[in-house]
């Protein structure tokens, strides 16, 4: 079965975001900054406890806007740059692919390389909303979006039988 697709800016990127949905260190930034908020939180009311309890709370809550708007804009940031380096990094990408799969082997052909990959060292096979991932190894995939194919059928039945070939593969 073969598949010609066309890889565009936007396929790059929805993989890109779909794998660093959560990224690790993000979520411990954020935790660190909810850390600080709570401990300015703690100092200005010992501070204020014996001043005013309405400036206690209008202060803390001024400290924490403040920590949550540098949290959310650090989240943008970060993803407005992952989505201009994955397209920089693969503009050698963005041309006419053909996936073949035969019994034994995947093979890539592009106008720049041809590619072949043995069956039994395909990593895994995964799908996501828009499209299909064939991960050679966990750094490297395959990206072939669903829009390639011309019905829902004809791209199920491309899933199942690179999923079939790859699980009846002998591992190396």
């Amino acid at each position: 079965m073969s598949i010609s697709f066309t890889l565009l800016p936007e396929d790059f990127f929805a993989v890109t975001k779909q794998q660093l949905k959560y990224p690790s260190w993000f979520l411990k930034y954020c935790l660190g900054l909810f850390v600080v908020a709570g401990t300015a939180w703690i100092f200005i009311g010992e501070y204020f406890k014996h001043r005013n309890t309405l400036n206690t709370i209008v202060l803390s809550l001024i400290t924490f806007s403040i920590l949550t708007i540098i949290a959310w804009s650090s989240w943008v940031m970060m993803k407005r740059y992952i989505k201009r380096a994955t397209i920089k990094q693969n503009r050698n990408e963005l041309c006419v692919h053909t996936l073949t799969l035969t019994d034994n082997e995947i093979i890539e052909s592009t106008d720049h390389n041809q590619s072949r990959y043995l069956w039994s060292i395909i990593h895994k096979i995964d799908e996501l909303s828009n499209h299909i991932l064939i991960y050679i190894n966990p750094a490297l995939v395959h990206i072939i979006p669903k829009r390639a194919f011309a019905t829902p059928d004809q791209m199920r039945e491309f899933y199942q039988m690179a999923v079939a070939l790859q699980k009846s593969a002998k591992k190396v």
